[in-house]
């Protein structure tokens, strides 16, 4: 089967490729805001569905699933779609898996329909990152990868505020289905005027898989960046449950405090990619994960106004990861690899930090405090710097 890729040492300028990094922007936005919406819808999802903090922990464990089985499949189904149709598919699973949530009216139906949305999901992010770094020149991956990454920052500032709004107008399955249809018009639109065209990804071969799992960098990033999706989703979808319940503050005030602390994500992603491109990958994954490990661990010791700014600047740091760790895995795997390498390095980090770590912290708030579990979540970021420092230093291609 023949392969449409450019080859990225002859990508476009960061201005030119503009457009194009917008629209994978925007698709990126909805299907993201669609998975995280029931961090800030918590409080009422708990209290209809008569769930516990625990389970409430696994509807994010659900979702990581899910996106591990879409993930795992995406480099079949995107050298047989393109990567312009998997992009399109994965906004139509997620426009599904979100009406399906709106309608569930049981436990069993809400979980079921977090499975699915979390599998349509996982279809777009190697699709996505392909497709940028095809798209853009090498020097530009940072940059184009920050703006890529501004999608799930502005979501977790859009997400508590738009849940609050529906939820007072109407109810918390409603934001479901809203976001569920903008998801199907989205991916209809793609398949008619997404970038990706003619673009076909690797199918994981037996010979490509032994050269990717023979690397170091492949098991030092798949757990990085499940330590780095826990700090990003661990403590957003937890947070509401801790403020409410541990710490006495109001379900509204508490999504005001949530949706005001990611502000800062949004202008830090750049951030992350500037340092990405001026310092190398490998120096800014460093810093990350000793400054979010301390301010992981700040959010279950303190209280009142120190609480607080915890809550303010644990997000501050939390978002740089994310440029530095893909520019990391583009520059550590040949051209050929790299759609794959994402493929199974993403599943790995869905399963840590969208599943076992919000479960892990789901269990504590029943069991030992929501507290104690975000003390334990940032130790284990600071013993994490052990595994970064064996991070290449060089280009794989260089």
């Amino acid at each position: 089967m023949s392969q449409t890729v450019v080859n990225s040492r002859q990508g476009l300028p960061f201005r030119a490729a503009l457009p194009m990094l917008c629209f994978l922007t925007l698709a990126f936005w909805l299907g993201f805001l669609a998975r995280i919406l029931m961090g800030p819808l918590m409080v009422p999802i708990t209290r209809d569905l008569a769930a516990s903090n625990t389970e409430a922990g696994g509807f994010v464990l659900l979702v990581g699933l899910g996106a591990t089985v879409g993930l795992l499949s995406s480099g079949f189904i995107s050298r047989f779609l393109t990567h312009r149709l998997t992009i399109s598919l994965a906004l139509l699973g997620m426009g599904v898996g979100a009406l399906l949530s709106g309608t569930a009216d049981t436990l069993f139906a809400f979980q079921a329909s977090l499975f699915a949305m979390g599998a349509g999901a996982g279809l777009y992010l190697p699709s996505a990152i392909s497709v940028i770094t095809s798209l853009t020149r090498r020097a530009d991956w940072g940059k184009a990868l920050s703006v890529h990454e501004a999608a799930p920052n502005v979501a977790f500032i859009v997400a508590p505020l738009f849940a609050e709004f529906m939820v007072e107008t109407h109810d918390w399955r409603s934001a479901f289905t809203v976001l569920g249809a903008a998801s199907l018009v989205a991916g209809a639109l793609f398949a008619l005027r997404g970038p990706g065209k003619g673009e076909r990804g690797e199918a994981p071969s037996p010979s490509l898989l032994a050269d990717i799992v023979r690397r170091p960098v492949f098991w030092i990033m798949s757990l990085l960046f499940g330590i780095a999706v826990g700090a990003t989703l661990g403590p957003y979808t937890m947070l509401p449950l801790y403020l409410v319940e541990e710490r006495g503050m109001s379900r509204e005030a508490a999504n005001m405090l949530l949706a005001v602390s990611r502000v800062s994500g949004v202008f830090m992603s750049f951030v992350g990619g500037m340092c990405a491109d001026r310092f190398g990958p490998r120096r800014t994954i460093v810093v990350y994960l000793a400054l979010a490990g301390l301010f992981t661990m700040l959010l279950g010791l303190t209280e009142g106004v120190w609480l607080t700014a915890a809550v303010l600047l644990q997000p501050l740091v939390s978002t740089t990861f994310f440029p530095a760790g893909f520019s990391m895995i583009s520059r550590g795997m040949p051209f050929q690899a790299r759609g794959v390498a994402v493929g199974f390095i993403t599943p790995m980090g869905a399963l840590i930090g969208s599943g076992a770590i919000p479960l892990g912290l789901g269990w504590c708030g029943d069991h030992i405090g929501f507290g104690a579990g975000f003390v334990m979540q940032g130790a284990l970021m600071l013993v994490c710097l052990l595994a970064a420092w064996r991070l290449p230093r060089r280009d794989v291609e260089e």
